[in-house]
């Protein structure tokens, strides 16, 4: 099968002659095209692409300047292609010599989105030797849901991509998660490909890497908010707060070792900042204050029959009054206050000042 490698760009001059050189070079069997989707680049993005016309048997740039996203570039970039299996990878990174091979080897078979491997690759730094490359990791189960996608380093069939009619162009950040979600429904499975591996490009600075990582963890919400049908589950207030704390004492750790802060306690802050940017904090203290204010205490009496003296009563909810658990969940992108099943309780602590008792979990 023809295949088509679907590369995004906007103001990538001066790394995508590494991906292109890449991509030049590799060892495959493979027939393919590569399809340059250009979204309204102004650094000459056309001299660079001219330089390496000679190189490839067909190399293509599409216009995408008045697509309103990136969803929306690689939509318009599979238009302008004609293989029957698409492979992505970006600009800003650098394929492995073998990776077409790789990435492609599941699809020609059967059915599936393969998903290969990446490795960190700060922009302006050189790609390693091909024998010194790591390990890279394969995408993982995300918010326990489902396995996710990469749109820097996946392969399927062009049909399969037309099932679903392609990337949803409301999602700026992690449309190749909810991608990867949707052709999966469809009856799809995902195939992870360890030896199709990708370095990743990120941003020279830390606030530019920073950036980069909230803008992802804005769009969690939102990917809660769309699958939620589809069984995802909510997070809990108990999940957000080990998260803080995790980061918390990585920071900790690191300025109290006079050390630079890691890069992966910035990358955490600033997926956990994006989520709460995401999630209209203010909107969701409104909503949990007029719950809270609709809450009202259940009348207790004695244990018997109902309708006869000693019967026990029940709330407005149905639930039992005594041994309620509450919990906060985020819930269709917001906080909101859930009672749960009644819990058997251990003991009971009273604070002496509010006079408010707490049951303690067993």
């Amino acid at each position: 099968m023809f295949v088509s490698v679907i590369i995004p760009v906007r103001n990538m001059a001066t790394s995508l002659p590494a991906q292109l050189e890449a991509l030049a070079t590799q060892r495959t069997t493979r027939q393919f095209e590569v399809i340059v989707a250009d979204h309204g680049s102004s650094d000459g993005l056309a001299f660079v692409v001219e330089a390496f016309v000679g190189r490839f048997e067909h190399l293509v740039v599409v216009d995408a300047s008045t697509c309103t996203g990136v969803a929306d570039v690689r939509n318009t970039a599979v238009r302008g292609s004609v293989g029957k299996v698409l492979a992505f990878c970006d600009a800003d990174d650098v394929v492995h010599p073998d990776w077409l091979q790789s990435i492609t080897a599941p699809v020609l078979v059967s059915h599936c989105l393969a998903v290969g491997s990446r490795s960190g690759l700060i922009a302006g730094s050189v790609a390693p030797p091909e024998d010194a490359w790591p390990t890279g990791s394969t995408p993982k189960v995300v918010m326990g849901h489902l396995t996710s996608g990469d749109s820097c380093n996946m392969s399927m069939r062009r049909s399969d991509f037309d099932a679903i009619h392609g990337f949803d162009t409301a999602f700026q950040r992690s449309s190749d998660v909810d991608f990867a979600w949707r052709i999966q429904y469809a009856g799809v499975p995902v195939a992870r490909v360890p030896s199709a591996q990708v370095m990743k490009g990120y941003p020279a600075t830390r606030l530019l890497r920073w950036r980069k990582f909230a803008s992802w963890g804005f769009q969690q919400p939102h990917l809660f908010r769309v699958h939620k049908p589809h069984g995802v589950p909510p997070r809990t207030s108990r999940q957000a707060v080990k998260e803080m704390l995790h980061i918390i004492r990585h920071i900790a750790g690191d300025l109290l070792c006079d050390r630079r802060i890691s890069d992966y306690a910035v990358h955490r802050s600033a997926r956990a900042a994006g989520r709460l940017w995401g999630v209209d904090l203010l909107a969701s203290l409104v909503s949990l204050s007029a719950e809270l204010a609709a809450l009202r205490p259940p009348l207790i009496a004695p244990d018997g029959p109902a309708g006869a003296p000693g019967a026990k009563s029940f709330d407005s909810h149905g639930l039992e009054p005594r041994g309620l658990r509450n919990r906060l969940l985020f819930r269709d992108g917001f906080l909101a206050w859930h009672r749960l099943q009644p819990q058997p309780t251990s003991r009971c602590v009273r604070h002496r000042r509010s006079g408010l008792r707490f049951g303690l979990l067993r």
